[in-house]
């Protein structure tokens, strides 16, 4: 019997387990959050540098 006294309750380590999943599914989140916002911060560096080399098709100027 004192074997069992010293065994954790299989609850508990489910618990634990259901606890370092979430907390690894939150880390991937905000590190997938976080590249999502690079990659858009980055692209829109390019679009705002693209501007003053005029590297894509020309824009219409209004006659008037």
């Amino acid at each position: 019997m004192p074997e069992l006294a010293d065994k954790q309750p299989s609850y508990a380590k489910d618990a634990l387990t259901a606890g370092c999943l979430l907390l690894l599914t939150l880390v991937a989140d905000v590190a997938a959050g976080l590249l999502a916002v690079i990659v858009l911060a980055v692209r829109g560096l390019g679009w705002i540098d693209a501007g003053s080399g005029q590297t894509g098709p020309p824009r219409r100027v209004a006659e008037g």
